[in-house]
């Protein structure tokens, strides 16, 4: 695949798994926090972990696509090691922040809120960036 339709598929991918988790949210808010960890949200939960992961996996190979394939292969597991990192620090500045604040669920799912909003816009950016070929996909590329 050549490089830029991998950034393109990567992006897309990783919006689509932050989104995914900001549509959890909406079900949540939704629901008054009766559906929290089953039915849609549930579904969206799990989409979005896989979604998420297989993006940062893609932009990882993509960053090392000039390597050897032992190291766009280590790329790829250190770009899930960083998102879920990221993931797991920003979950837990946004449950500190809103304790105390809002309904009782938010606390649980503030992390979710922040990681979504955080993924959804890399991977809207890198998108924008793929597919207008400017800095992010054409002079890395």
């Amino acid at each position: 695949m050549q490089s830029r339709k991998w950034l393109i598929v990567a992006s897309a991918v990783l919006l689509a798994g932050g989104l995914s988790w900001l549509a959890k949210i909406a079900v949540i808010v939704g629901t008054d926090g009766r559906v929290m960890t089953t039915g849609p949200a549930a579904l969206l939960m799990s989409a979005g972990l896989i979604l998420l992961g297989l993006g940062a996996a893609g932009l990882g190979a993509w960053l090392a696509r000039r390597k050897h394939v032992l190291v766009r292969m280590l790329a790829a597991l250190a770009g899930v090691a960083v998102l879920v990192a990221c993931s797991v620090a920003l979950g837990m500045g946004a449950s500190a922040f809103a304790r105390g604040r809002g309904p009782a669920y938010w606390v649980e799912e503030a992390g979710i809120l922040a990681a979504g909003l955080l993924w959804s816009a890399v991977g809207a950016l890198a998108l924008v960036g793929a597919r207008r070929g400017n800095a992010t996909g054409a002079t890395l590329a």
